[in-house]
């Protein structure tokens, strides 16, 4: 099945948008915020999971678009960062607090990620 030219630009469109949201949520509180931990000589939570995580191996993370257009837009992906990845072979859900976002604070949008986590782990 071929797209016609409007549904292509459509679907262009759509993704370039969510490509560009996918770049800022992962960004969480923002570059100062990086910064700033940075300069604490610690490393932030996607940093913390790349590093953990076996290289060059397939790795998603989930939830990104949780509360991403709640609370102002300060809560990207509940300030919780939750990937899956594999951990010498292992295939694991990892769960790290993102402190960029009111220095790793809860957010109620977690509960919508943590069952799914445990539901899989438990399958």
């Amino acid at each position: 099945m071929k797209l016609s030219s409007d549904k292509q630009s459509r679907l262009h469109k759509l993704t370039d948008e969510y490509v560009r949201l996918e770049h800022k949520l992962k960004l969480g509180g923002g570059p100062e915020k990086i910064e700033k931990i940075h300069k604490q000589g610690k490393l932030t939570a996607r940093e913390r999971i790349d590093l953990l995580l076996d290289k060059d191996t397939f790795s998603q993370e989930i939830g990104l678009l949780v509360a991403y257009d709640q609370y102002d837009g300060t809560a990207p992906a509940a300030a919780v960062v939750t990937v899956v990845g594999k951990i010498q072979g292992r295939e694991c859900v990892v769960v790290a607090n993102d402190a960029t976002i009111k220095a790793g604070a809860w957010y109620p949008g977690n509960d919508q990620k943590d069952p799914a986590c445990s539901r899989d782990r438990d399958a």
